[in-house]
């Protein structure tokens, strides 16, 4: 509009000038201004069917923090001289732009390709993407603009989340561990004693940082004040759960962001530390509006989550809900991370009618947070609601 509103006024001085000074040096200005506007449609119009864009990205998953850069090709298949082209690139919320991600390119009479670049920044885990959001062509005056047709394209990629440790001594593990179905009626026994037919009784120690914590006996850590440590094999395996599921925004902010990574990365940190501790855990999570169900054994299953999350897609909603999920998996107690208080509530109803003890974690910047029994703060402290 501005262009528009700058030529007409060209074309209205000639007019005043031809009229009040000299008309013949009047008519040539208008005739230059109309013959202009004139070259410069017909060259945009040559032109428009010639331009090619090539976009080449090779990312797949970048680490938290870390910087994607996308290159570009532009070229033309004609001698004549292009006009301004106008590149327009957008990405996705939990990627930022270290440059501007606007291109205007003038390629003059020249025919070999250029190649520019746009880097960002990875600040939020989860899936990511760049994409193409328009090329136009501007005619020389600034008057006339046309979206050019072009390869189209879309670059995905992960951005993986920070494995955080956290202490062994989380009183949400504890709780939980608890709560499952352990056999904690072994009475105190001095080493090397006996029960009953000459049956060799439980063997006990303190608490060493490191050791599993599903091998503390809670009953007797009471009656001493000290974790005490069994030294037998009688606990069964048992599996702990996590559930990880986070919600969709009509409008992802950078608050929304910073909340479902402190939920996706406190749900990899209680994993990590269930690992350090010799747990088994059973992972559900949500992406796309799909569930996938992980087990955490060993470092490769860690690394699996990990890589989950960097491809995760946040859901709208699901065909089954997470605490059927949980039942059917006969998992008795579980602990869920999510990024929405009335969902993680309701969620939570729904396990216990299922018969199974749901524990809601919740960032501590969600809104009615008392609803939940832990929040997260941002260094990952858990703390009961």
């Amino acid at each position: 509009m501005k262009h528009k509103l700058s030529y007409i006024l060209c074309i209205f001085v000639a007019v005043i000038f031809a009229w009040s000074m000299n008309g013949r040096l009047g008519v040539y200005l208008c005739a230059m201004l109309l013959f202009a506007l004139i070259v410069s449609a017909v060259i945009k119009r040559l032109v428009k069917n010639r331009i090619s864009l090539k976009v080449f990205s090779k990312t797949t998953q970048v680490a938290k923090g870390d910087t994607i850069e996308i290159s570009f090709e532009i070229s033309k298949s004609t001698f004549v001289p292009t006009p301004f082209i106008e590149v327009c690139f957008s990405s996705s919320g939990n990627i930022s732009p270290l440059s501007p991600e606007r291109f205007r390119i003038a390629l003059g009479f020249s025919k070999e390709p250029r190649t520019y670049r746009i880097s960002y920044r990875a600040n939020h885990c989860g899936m990511a993407s760049i994409e193409v959001g328009s090329v136009t062509l501007i005619d020389y005056l600034g008057l006339f603009a046309s979206k050019v047709k072009t390869e189209s394209f879309k670059s995905r990629f992960g951005v993986l989340p920070v494995i955080h440790e956290i202490s062994g001594q989380n009183e949400l593990l504890r709780v939980c561990c608890d709560a499952t179905a352990y056999d904690d009626n072994a009475e105190e026994t001095d080493e090397a004693t006996t029960i009953g037919m000459g049956v060799a009784g439980y063997e006990h120690r303190e608490y060493v940082v490191g050791d599993p914590i599903k091998r503390i006996n809670w009953k007797l850590s009471s009656k001493r004040d000290t974790l005490m440590i069994r030294l037998d094999e009688k606990l069964a395996s048992a599996s702990q759960a996590i559930v990880f599921d986070c919600s969709s925004e009509k409008e992802e902010s950078e608050q929304y962001y910073k909340t479902r990574d402190i939920a996706a990365e406190g749900a990899l940190a209680m994993s990590a530390l269930m690992l350090r501790q010799g747990l088994t855990c059973d992972v559900y999570m949500s992406s796309n509006n799909q569930w996938e169900h992980i087990v955490i054994e060993d470092e490769g299953g860690l690394a699996q989550f990990q890589s989950s999350i960097a491809d995760f897609i946040a859901s709208s909603e699901n065909a089954q809900s997470a605490a059927d999920l949980i039942a059917e998996n006969g998992n008795k107690v579980a602990m869920m991370f999510s990024n929405n208080s009335s969902y993680a509530v309701q969620t939570k109803v729904l396990a216990k009618e299922a018969g199974c003890d749901l524990y809601t974690v919740l960032p501590h910047t969600v809104t009615q947070i008392s609803s939940a029994d832990y929040s997260i703060s941002d260094d990952f402290e858990f703390t009961n609601t």
